[in-house]
Formats: structure tokens, sequence, C-alpha cells
């Protein structure tokens, strides 16, 4: 292989191995991102079903004078969690979060698969590259759903762990003459 074709070859390499750590550390932070909002969701939730329940109004402790401001509280909170709870996207953000995990870690174990057969041929053979390329289209559905101002704690967290996950040295590439 000449120099023009091994630095083109690197060039390439280069492209797919950064596309795949970036999905690692996008699979990592829309799965933290899904965990939260199903955390706030169940919340929410859990908050209202307990203000709702007649049942749970009904117990002794809630008719005693220490209990009676209990129950207050707990009525105010489900009455600014009911008016507040159309316009804060809980629901549309666990659907989208959910997308995105479920999409980043399919695109993951993909990309794995790309990255390990290119280890085994020590070449970028073409039907390898036809399937970065269907990578890459999907990779475009998920782009317009992304964070568009992403935490930047968590993605350093998971730029950290990612590095250790997928470290650029375990990568082949080939040696340049």
């Amino acid at each position: 292989m000449d120099d023009l074709a091994t630095a083109q070859l690197c060039e390439r390499l280069t492209q797919i191995y950064n596309e795949y750590r970036t999905v690692v550390l996008n699979k990592k932070y829309y799965g933290h991102k899904l965990k939260t909002a199903k955390r706030w969701n169940l919340g929410v939730e859990s908050v209202i079903a307990v203000g709702t329940s007649s049942t749970i109004g009904a117990w002794t402790f809630f008719g005693t004078p220490g209990g009676k401001p209990i129950w207050s509280v707990i009525g105010i909170a489900v009455a600014l969690i009911t008016v507040f709870k159309p316009i804060v996207p809980l629901s549309s953000n666990l659907e989208r979060y959910s997308k995105l995990a479920a999409g980043y870690g399919g695109l993951c174990f993909d990309l794995k698969s790309i990255a390990d057969e290119i280890r085994i041929a020590r070449d970028l053979p073409p039907d390898i590259l036809a399937s970065f390329r269907h990578v890459q289209a999907r990779l475009k559905e998920l782009d317009v759903a992304d964070d568009i101002t992403p935490s930047r704690s968590l993605l350093s967290k998971y730029y950290i762990e990612t590095n250790q996950q997928v470290p650029p040295e375990s990568l082949w590439m080939p040696t340049r003459t």
C-alpha cells in the first residue's frame, strides 16, 4: 500500500473510530438522562397518587394536629404538580431519552462490530465501509433529537469512562512507512 492509500485509510479509520467513541459516550449520556427522567416521572406520579388518594387522606395520622399540616403540604404539592405537569415536558423527555438511549445502544453494538471486523481484517473492506455508511444515516436520524445544550459535567464524566472503555490506542491503525 502506498503512502497516499495508507493516509486515506487512516483518515477513514479515524472517522469511524471517532464516531464509535462518540456513540459510546452518547449511549452512556442518554442512559443517564433516561434513568434521571424515569426517577423524576416516578416521583411526580407518586406524589399525585398519594395526594389524590382519599384512603391515605383518611388515615388517622392526618387528622391529628401534627398530621394536618403535612396533609396540607401534600395537597399543595399535588395542586402545583397538577398545574405545572403539562408545562414541564416530563413524559416527552422520557420518550425522547428512551429513543436516544436505545438508538445509541444499537449503534454502539454496530460500531463495535465494525471496529472488530477492521481489527481482524487489518483493512477496511467495502462491505464494512457500506455498514458504516448505514450507521451514519442512522446517526443523522438520532442527531435531531439530541440535547441542544448537553450537560458539560455529564459529558466530561462519560468522556473519561469512554476513554477507559475504548482507549484510542486499542483500535487498529495501519503503520505508516
